[in-house]
């Protein structure tokens, strides 16, 4: 079980795929691939301006 602290923090998770390569690769991929959620993934790496 995990408890939550004021030491902990919240990652952004635009600044997390800015800083994941192998989750912008995914990233890319779903968004080329994947009509259902492309524009989602496509926001996603906009988002993080790797895109």
């Amino acid at each position: 079980m995990s408890l939550t602290t004021s030491d902990d923090t919240i990652e952004d998770p635009v600044e997390k795929l800015r800083e994941d390569d192998e989750a912008v690769e995914l990233f890319e991929r779903l968004a080329d691939s994947d009509a259902q959620c492309a524009d989602r993934f496509q926001n996603a790496l906009e988002k993080a301006g790797v895109r």
